[in-house]
C-alpha cells in the first residue's frame, strides 16, 4: 500500500461515505406492512429532507431565555433534564453516594435535534397508517403488500424535492408472493427508479433480464462445496454484445418473460410491442401514446425478438389459450441486409400475435411485412421511417453537439432535401441535399455517426424534443402500428 494511503485516516473516509449515502435494505422475510409504517427508519430515510430540516430548525431556533443568553428548544430541554437528573442523583446519593445515573465512556451526554425529531415523527405518524381502498396494508395479501412497497418507495424517491443523502435501495426478491402477471410491472417500476437512484436487487425471476437495459447482471453458480463462480455482464444489449450467457439464463429468461406477457394479457388486457433497441422504444412511446394499455420493451436485437415470438406462438395458436388472451402483441424488427425468414406463420389466425419487419416500398411508403420469402427487400430501420424534416433537424443538432470535428464539418455542407417522403439518411435519395459535388465525399462521416448505437439514443432524444412545424405529419409507420392494435378479428 502506498505510504500516502497508510497515513490516511480511513475512518474519516468512512464517515464521509456514510454522510453521503443512505443504505436501505429490505429483506424478503420482512413484512412490507411493517416497513411501510412511516415512523420507521426505512420510511424516514425516504422522506423529503424539507420536513426533516424544518423540524430541526424549530428545535434549534433560539427562542428561550436563560440568564443573558437565548437558547434553543433542544438546549432548553437538555438543561431542564440535566437539572432533573442532578436532583435525582442528589436524592439517591443521600442514601449511598455510590449510586448515580451517569453517562459512561464516549456516549453523548445530551439529546440532539435528530434524537427528538425521530421521536416526534414516531409519535405523530404512528397513529396515521397507510391504507389502500380503506384497507390497512397488513390486511392485503403478501403480493399486494410487495407491490405497495415499491409503489410507496417510487412515490417518495421520484416526487421528493431532495434528500439528505443519496439513497441506495436494496430489495430482496421483489417478485416474491407476486402472481407472474404482476412481475413485469414490478421490475419495470424498479427500472425507472434506477434512472436517478442506485437499486440493488436479488431475484429468482429470470424474466426480469430483458426488461432491464442498464446496470450489471451477476450470475452465481456453485462449483463445489467451497467455491462459487461469479460471472458479470453489462445489461445494455448483453444478449448480443457481452458474450454468451449461461444456458440456464438464456432459457429461463425468455420462457419466464413470455409467460409474464401472456399472464398480463389475461389479467389486464395489455397490448405489447417487442422491439430491438432502446432508441426504437423512444420513438414508439412518443407516437403511440393513444394505444390503450401499451407496454413496450426491448430485447437487444432482431434474433431475440424472433426467439420471443416463437416462444409465444404456440399458446397464441391454441383455441382455449387464445380465448383467454386479451390485447395484442407486435414483434417489430428492422429489415436487415440479410433476409430474416421464419419457419412458422408471421401472424396467428386470431391476429393477436404478429411479427413484422419495417419496410419502405418502391413508392416510399412504409409497410409492416411478414418474415417470409419474396416481397420488397430494402434495408430499413426505424430512423428511416420518421418525419423527414424533423429528423434532419434532430440529426443536425445531435451531430453539432456530440459529433467529431469531421462529422460537424460534414453536416455543414448539406441542407435538407424537401423532395423526400421518408427520413432515409443513406443512399442516393436521402434527406441530405449536397450543396456541392465535393459534399458527397463527406457522407461517410455522417454515416459513421448514425451507425453508432450511442448516437442513435441521443438522436432519438433530440427528435422527440424537436417541435413539429406546419406541414409536418405523423409518420405512416406509427399509423400502421396503431391500426394493428385498434382492430381485432374475433
Amino acid at each position: 500500500m502506498p505510504s500516502e494511503l497508510q497515513k490516511f485516516d480511513q475512518k474519516i473516509l468512512l464517515d464521509v461515505v456514510k454522510n453521503y449515502y443512505s443504505y436501505l435494505y429490505i429483506p424478503v422475510e420482512t413484512s412490507p406492512s411493517e416497513i411501510l409504517r412511516i415512523e420507521n427508519r426505512e420510511m424516514q430515510e425516504l422522506m423529503n429532507k424539507d420536513i426533516l430540516d424544518e423540524i430541526d430548525q424549530i428545535l434549534n431556533q433560539k427562542k428561550f431565555s436563560e440568564g443573558r443568553r437565548n437558547i434553543s428548544v433542544i438546549d432548553y430541554i437538555n438543561s431542564s433534564l440535566n437539572k432533573y437528573i442532578d436532583s435525582i442523583n442528589e436524592i439517591i446519593g443521600s442514601i449511598d453516594d455510590k449510586y448515580a445515573f451517569k453517562v459512561e465512556g464516549t456516549f453523548k451526554k445530551n439529546l440532539t435535534s435528530v434524537d427528538v425529531r425521530k421521536k416526534i415523527l414516531e409519535a405523530y405518524f404512528s397513529i396515521r397508517t397507510l391504507k389502500k381502498e380503506r384497507k390497512e396494508i397488513h390486511e392485503l395479501s403478501s403480493g399486494e403488500q410487495r407491490i405497495a412497497l415499491i409503489d410507496i418507495a417510487t412515490a417518495f424517491l421520484l416526487e421528493s424535492k431532495g434528500h439528505r443523502k443519496n439513497i441506495v435501495l436494496a430489495i430482496d426478491e421483489p417478485e416474491n408472493s407476486l402472481h407472474i402477471s404482476r412481475a413485469f410491472s414490478q421490475f419495470e417500476r424498479l427500472q425507472k427508479l434506477s434512472d436517478n437512484n442506485q437499486i440493488l436487487v436479488t431475484t429468482h425471476w429470470y424474466g426480469s433480464l430483458p426488461i432491464t437495459d442498464s446496470g450489471d447482471l451477476h450470475h452465481l453458480e456453485t462449483v463445489d462445496e467451497k467455491n462459487i463462480k461469479i460471472q458479470s455482464y453489462k445489461l445494455n444489449n448483453y444478449f448480443e454484445k457481452r458474450g454468451k450467457l449461461p444456458d440456464d439464463v438464456m432459457i429461463k429468461s425468455y420462457f419466464e418473460l413470455s409467460s409474464s406477457v401472456l399472464s398480463s394479457m389475461r389479467a389486464d388486457a395489455a397490448n405489447w410491442i417487442i422491439c430491438e433497441g432502446s432508441d426504437d422504444k423512444k420513438y414508439l412511446e412518443y407516437y403511440l401514446k393513444d394505444v390503450e394499455n401499451l407496454k413496450i420493451f426491448t430485447v437487444g436485437g432482431c434474433g431475440n425478438v424472433v426467439k420471443l415470438y416463437k416462444y409465444m406462438y404456440v399458446p397464441f395458436s391454441e383455441k382455449e389459450e387464445n380465448r383467454a388472451i386479451n390485447g395484442k402483441v407486435l414483434c417489430l424488427i428492422d429489415t436487415d441486409d440479410t433476409m430474416n425468414i421464419i419457419d412458422i406463420p408471421s401472424e396467428t389466425k386470431s391476429k393477436k400475435l404478429k411479427i413484422a419487419r419495417m419496410q419502405i416500398n418502391t413508392k416510399d411508403e412504409v409497410e409492416l411485412v411478414g418474415l417470409t420469402n419474396g416481397g420488397q427487400h430494402k434495408p430499413t430501420e426505424m430512423e428511416d421511417c420518421l418525419e423527414p424534416k424533423k429528423f434532419y433537424q434532430a440529426l443536425e443538432e445531435t451531430i453539432n453537439t456530440h459529433g467529431t470535428m469531421e462529422q460537424r464539418d460534414a453536416i455543414g455542407v448539406f441542407s435538407f432535401n424537401d423532395e423526400v417522403d421518408v427520413s432515409v439518411v443513406k443512399g442516393e435519395v436521402s434527406i441530405l441535399k449536397p450543396n456541392s459535388i465535393e459534399a458527397l465525399e463527406q457522407k461517410k462521416h455522417i454515416y459513421s455517426f448514425v451507425d453508432d448505437y450511442r448516437n442513435k439514443y441521443l438522436l432519438a432524444d433530440n427528435y422527440i424534443s424537436t417541435p413539429y412545424e406546419d406541414g409536418m405529419a405523423p409518420p405512416d409507420l406509427f399509423k400502421v402500428i396503431s391500426d394493428f392494435f385498434g382492430k381485432s378479428d374475433e
